[in-house]
């Protein structure tokens, strides 16, 4: 009898044994998995993105309309699919420009996982609340952002809305980015502006709708300084001066500040890392003056070139040849045309600028040499090669130029170069003509085209650019001069007529 007793005490005691280890277990697992939660804003360790955040459809409709996406940002169209499309398709290819030219000084966006679902386009087609106020209104939320676009009844369709959503989406590629707190204000403003402007006509500007200005912000209300108790302080329109002179930075000159723009940019950047592991940099209240976060190298910079600045701004096409194709002008010749500009453009650079002034002396019938035509200065031209060689080396530091379509061309981008010069510079030719160096370039008919730059008098800051054809297989015609007397004897180009200065 003992021993069944022993025998149920020891069968109770492994029983309550065995519920005692399992709860020992979850203690234990629940501890470690407190610290093992890879989905909780407990957990301080970074997270590697997965395929969780990215979309699984790139097309779908659902409740909320049609809605369109990709890695860094979605559009919500309660409208029809052809809204959506093209919303999507504009703030595409603005974050693909903005990104194009925040290359030039930083590498951040370049990361795989950098802003997934970071900006959300709704277009709205319903009544627009007061609440909603402006069309176009950019919020922040979290680390996304937010974009909405009302087009509904009586109100400005999306077409006349679009650069508002190109200068949202680059303003919510700043913010991914936190460029916008590296720089000076007017820096993301004008980036901003002037990436939604590209391609744009000046007929197409003047009809967006609503005014041009920098997309809002939400919650700038709460942070605008006060002049009274109950008077908010307006906030300074600086958004067409802040275009102005990020226009001027990347086209005044042809380019000539560019590269010096980008490596402050980039210097300010790294100022800015190194400020923020020292200290909190949030030290104000509500309604109080945050002084400025960022590195004053910029504004330091632009006011180094007050001077060009107030240039620029009375001839913002400076240094860029006057060139317009004639109206039979084929596609293929007019493209050929404006490289040779281009050509002739960057020559002036590299090479110093030398002048052949001269006038054509006719001897007719042994009588007193006559001067006739009109006095011209022809810019002297040099070898492409050489020119090729000189762009092309890096001991002579970056510089930058305005492409044939008005794009960003940088010393960096050697594919380009080698493009545009062809085999070491041997695409294009150097030839004597009329006692003068052209460039010349063999055309599928036979012929020659030769290209040349002039002295603009009415504008010294932009030259002429003239064009010339040869057709190998013809003579060359007969010049008549001196009230058409037959020329008897052409002679050699001389600075001025005898006994003029």
């Amino acid at each position: 009898m003992r021993q069944l007793l022993s025998t149920r005490r020891w069968l109770k005691a492994v029983a309550a044994a065995g519920l005692l280890v399992p709860l020992a277990n979850c203690t234990l697992q629940s501890t470690t998995a407190q610290d093992r939660v890879y989905r909780s804003t407990a957990d301080i360790r970074p997270r590697i993105p997965d395929e969780n955040d990215r979309p699984h459809y790139k097309e779908r409709w659902t409740h909320r309309g049609f809605e369109l996406h990709n890695n860094n940002m979605s559009v919500i169209a309660n409208t029809n699919a052809d809204d959506a499309r093209h919303a999507m398709t504009e703030a595409l290819q603005a974050w693909q420009e903005a990104g194009a030219l925040a290359d030039h000084f930083t590498k951040v966006h370049r990361n795989p996982n950098f802003g997934i679902g970071a900006l959300q386009i709704v277009v709205d087609g319903d009544p627009q609340r007061a609440r909603d106020q402006p069309l176009t209104t950019l919020n922040v939320v979290g680390l996304k952002s937010n974009l909405v676009v009302h087009v509904g009844k009586g109100q400005p369709p999306l077409d006349q809305q679009i650069q508002r959503v190109r200068e949202a989406t680059v303003l919510a590629l700043l913010r991914t980015t936190e460029l916008d707190i590296q720089y000076p204000s007017w820096v993301s403003q004008g980036i901003a502006s002037y990436i939604a402007q590209q391609g744009e006509s000046a007929e197409t500007l003047a009809t967006a709708a609503p005014e041009p200005t920098t997309a809002n912000i939400g919650g700038q209300q709460w942070r605008g300084n006060r002049l009274k108790q109950d008077v908010l302080k307006p906030a300074e329109d600086q958004h067409q001066e802040s275009i102005a002179r990020v226009r001027f930075l990347l086209e005044g000159n042809d380019s000539e500040h560019t590269p010096a723009f980008f490596a402050v940019l980039q210097s300010s950047a790294v100022s800015m890392e190194h400020k923020r592991a020292g200290e909190n940099m949030v030290i104000n209240r509500r309604g109080e003056l945050q002084p400025q976060i960022a590195s004053p190298q910029v504004d330091q910079f632009f006011t180094s070139l007050a001077n060009d600045y107030a240039a620029w701004q009375k001839e913002p096409l400076a240094r860029q040849p006057l060139y317009v194709a004639a109206k039979d002008t084929s596609p293929e010749l007019e493209q050929l045309q404006r490289e040779m500009v281009l050509v002739l453009k960057l020559q002036r650079r590299t090479s110093p600028q030398l002048k052949s002034n001269f006038r054509t002396k006719v001897v007719a019938y042994q009588q007193a040499p006559k001067f006739v035509g009109e006095q011209k200065t022809t810019l002297s031209v040099a070898d492409p090669r050489d020119v090729y060689r000189e762009l092309t080396d890096r001991a002579e530091g970056p510089w930058a130029t305005r492409d044939v379509d008005g794009s960003l061309l940088l010393s960096s981008n050697t594919d380009r170069l080698e493009q545009l010069f062809g085999d070491n510079g041997q695409r294009f030719k150097r030839v004597r003509q009329d006692d003068s160096w052209r460039l010349a370039s063999k055309l599928p008919d036979g012929r020659m085209m030769t290209a040349w730059l002039e002295e603009n008098k009415q504008n010294p800051s932009r030259p002429n650019v003239k064009f010339d054809f040869i057709d190998p297989t013809k003579p060359t015609p007969a010049k008549v001069a001196d009230g058409g007397q037959p020329r008897a004897e052409l002679g050699l180009p001389i600075a001025s007529p005898p006994g003029n200065p």
